[in-house]
């Protein structure tokens, strides 16, 4: 398992996060605590990125140059020139020719761990993937009790590589009880390194909305009975009528006070008239959405049946949202078991489930096998900077977590993406080119991508990559009973390629060249298989595309397994 210097938010800085840790306590004195209690700045430091397009997200200072890491944390931004006189004969300076760096991206509705078993995945794997993915921290949405029992063992042994915030389900998605087994644990309790147990779930309506799990006035008084235990608290509200429950039990439970002291959340929230969108705007209540759920969703029966109901205008009004200034916060598509998953298998691929995967599908609406837009679905197309917003400084809001992260800026987590080029500068239907080159958490380099060169090993602390167990030659028999073929040889910089051969194009018809380029570390190793042809057909789409296959060694069995659920025996 690679190693990797980690940050405990509530320990270790308790100063700089009191909010995170306690959603009821001032910002104000928060920031009064940092400045009286904050340690003497490092003269040097560790890492420095110098010549690159930095994205901070910070108002005050939206660009930059270049950064300077200190451990976990980021020492200063600002030009080149002075980042760079924070280097000492230690520090490691890496020049980003251009790239674009920006804050730690904030997937703010995730099941990527607790339903990680629909992907075959173990915990290093969901979160390695996430972090392949330009993920830096997932709000975990739906965590049962013996789930959050096994992510805290999970955290403790280090098998979490990025930070999870945990909401913990007071009730089942149909409205099974469960006992306060939440009581358990503290309002912001911390767990190894990256787990918190950050809100409370709550489940108030059904079918889309249609069947209400709560009687007002018990959830009235629930509500306001976990706002006096200091939890933030967050519902699924899909249709109107769960809205209208869902404020009417917030604006219960705050009896006048501010509602950014609280930051309620609607998670979903599809379908609102006009005086719910005031409200939510009025009482600081986020609105925790899928920004591509018009087009990803638009075959589903019962969401075309919501907006027969409930009436179109009244549909993914997200731009009415921004105009009445609600905080919006984003997220991915969600895929159905496995079970269900004839017709769902392509929401499984980084085309939707990426950091550019969700900047493409919004900005273009293209759904299901790519299906272009339909004319309603644009005016769900958000703004490219408030979507950036939404997956990066509005997700660390929506979890009292934007004194420590979600922007760059000094004091706060060194938790960064590398991006190949600047979103904001791409054409809609080129967004899924760009690449994660890297993703660091708290200083460490999580993830790094061969696009990304020398730079990440050895230049940046990170994974240990060694392949050495897996060179030689591969063969399995593909799902549809074709054979394949891999073989692996360790190139003379060190790096290891892959020589990719089927029978029929599993992946990409007509594709010429294929090949891979292994990194990883221990038994969590990343393959990425490179298609060199001008107009590969992959997914019955005619582009060159670049996808991910990841793969995972059983040292005893001296066999691979891939995350389509083939294995691999040497030839």
């Amino acid at each position: 398992m690679m190693s990797i210097r980690k940050f405990t938010l509530c320990s270790v800085i308790s100063t700089l996060v009191i909010s995170a840790c306690n959603p009821s306590t001032s910002n104000q004195q928060a920031q009064v605590d940092k400045e009286e209690n904050a340690e003497p700045v490092p003269e040097f430091a560790d890492v420095i990125f110098h010549n690159g397009n930095l994205v901070t997200m910070a108002d005050q200072h939206p660009a930059a140059q270049a950064i300077a890491i200190n451990d976990d944390m980021i020492l200063a931004v600002g030009s080149d020139q002075d980042m760079l006189a924070y280097a000492s004969d230690q520090t490691i300076t890496v020049d980003l020719e251009g790239k674009t760096m920006f804050p730690g991206f904030i997937e703010s509705h995730s099941h990527r761990i607790t339903q990680r078993g629909k992907w075959g995945y173990s915990f290093e794997e969901a979160t390695m993937n996430a972090a392949r993915q330009g993920w830096t921290t997932l709000d975990e949405l739906y965590v049962r009790q013996e789930e959050f029992e096994e992510m805290i063992a999970a955290a403790k042994d280090g098998q979490l590589f990025v930070r999870v915030n945990a909401f913990l389900s007071v009730n089942g998605f149909a409205g099974e009880t469960y006992d306060d087994w939440y009581h358990y644990y503290d309002p912001g309790e911390q767990f190894g390194d990256n787990l918190r147990a950050a809100a409370l779930k709550i489940f108030i309506d059904f079918d889309s909305g249609r069947t209400l799990l709560w009687e007002q006035d018990d959830l009235n008084a629930y509500v306001r009975d976990r706002q006096d235990e200091g939890w933030q608290v967050a519902v699924k509200a899909v249709g109107q009528n769960s809205h209208d429950l869902a404020l009417n039990a917030y604006e219960y439970a705050m009896a006048g006070e501010p509602g950014e002291k609280f930051r309620y959340r609607v998670e979903h929230s599809v379908a609102a008239n006009d005086a719910q969108i005031q409200r939510m705007a009025e009482d600081v209540v986020i609105a925790s959405i899928q920004p591509a759920w018009p087009a990803q969703l638009w075959f589903e029966e019962d969401i075309l049946n919501l907006g027969q109901e409930e009436g179109m205008e009244t549909m993914f009004r997200w731009r009415d949202y921004l105009a009445n200034g609600v905080v919006l916060a984003g997220s991915t598509y969600n895929p159905p078991n496995p079970e269900n998953w004839e017709g769902y298998l392509e929401f499984q691929d980084d085309s939707h489930m990426s950091v550019p995967g969700v900047l493409y599908r919004n900005q273009t609406q293209r759904g299901y096998q790519y299906t272009p837009s339909e004319e309603w679905m644009k005016l769900a197309i958000l703004p490219m900077d408030e979507l950036l917003k939404a997956l990066t400084i509005n997700g660390a809001f929506a979890v009292f977590e934007e004194d420590v992260k979600g922007s760059l800026e000094p004091g706060k987590l060194a938790d960064l993406v590398v991006l190949s080029d600047d979103p904001r500068d791409v054409e809609a239907e080129d967004l899924l080119e760009i690449e994660v080159l890297l993703t660091m958490v708290g200083g460490q380099a999580v993830f790094c991508s061969v696009a990304f060169g020398d730079v990440c090993a050895p230049s940046i602390p990170g994974p240990d990559a060694d392949f050495s167990w897996a060179a030689g030659s591969w063969k399995a028999i593909d799902n549809d009973g074709s054979s394949m073929r891999l073989a692996l040889t360790e190139e003379a910089d060190g790096t290891y390629s892959l020589v990719y051969e089927d029978e029929v194009g599993r992946l990409c018809e007509d594709a010429a060249d294929k090949s891979v380029i292994a990194r990883g570390a221990g038994e969590a190793v990343d393959m990425e298989l490179i298609i060199q042809g001008a107009e590969a057909k992959c997914n019955s789409v005619d582009r060159s595309i670049t996808f991910d296959i990841r793969f995972n060694y059983n040292a005893e069995q001296d066999k691979l397994s891939d995350d389509t659920g083939v294995t691999w025996e040497r030839e």
